[in-house]
């Protein structure tokens, strides 16, 4: 799939080669404030009079994913992990280049090679960042929590049940 990729994109840049097109394959992408780490697989940078920065997930699939997915029954999707990963590295791009333009999860079938693209709306971009943030203040919550049931000589779980009943903050301020 890479060697497909690289091929098509080489492709389409002697095509274009009197435009100003970036194009960057698998690069790792890391967010230090939200502990967030990952790996894009392309990003197209058009550099052209109107700016554009474009951002593809490649999802590889087979005749059965592929058939729920897009097939004349398909089946109802409501799970949005891969668009929330495409949010995420839509954040970081975005830090990146200054902007971000659009986001697509290109889905190839590894049966019989079809290939379609799925615009992501940019609000995943927030999302993603609001997913993560939460992640990361849940888990400064539950630091708290160890410290103060290790000063207490309680286990974490007495120390949770202490908060429910009095409130963490109604505990903090007999302090």
């Amino acid at each position: 799939m890479k060697y497909y990729m690289e091929k098509k994109i080489l492709e389409l840049k002697i095509n274009n080669k009197e435009k100003d097109i970036d194009f960057h394959v698998e690069g790792e992408l890391t967010i230090p404030e939200l502990n967030v780490r990952g790996f894009y697989d392309i990003i197209v940078d058009d550099k052209t009079e109107d700016r554009k920065v474009y951002l593809y997930d490649i999802k590889t699939c087979g005749g059965y994913a592929w058939k729920m997915k897009f097939g004349r029954n398909k089946k109802l999707d409501p799970s949005t992990h891969y668009e929330l990963q495409l949010g995420t590295y839509g954040y970081a791009i975005k830090e990146m280049f200054g902007q971000l333009d659009g986001m697509y999860l290109y889905y190839y079938n590894k049966d019989n090679s079809d290939m379609r693209a799925v615009e992501v709306p940019l609000t995943y971009v927030s999302r993603a960042y609001l997913f993560w943030k939460n992640i990361n203040d849940e888990h400064k919550w539950v630091d708290r929590l160890k410290k103060i049931a290790k000063e207490q000589h309680r286990s974490v779980s007495g120390q949770a049940r202490v908060f429910l009943m009095e409130g963490i903050v109604g505990y903090e301020s007999k302090k």
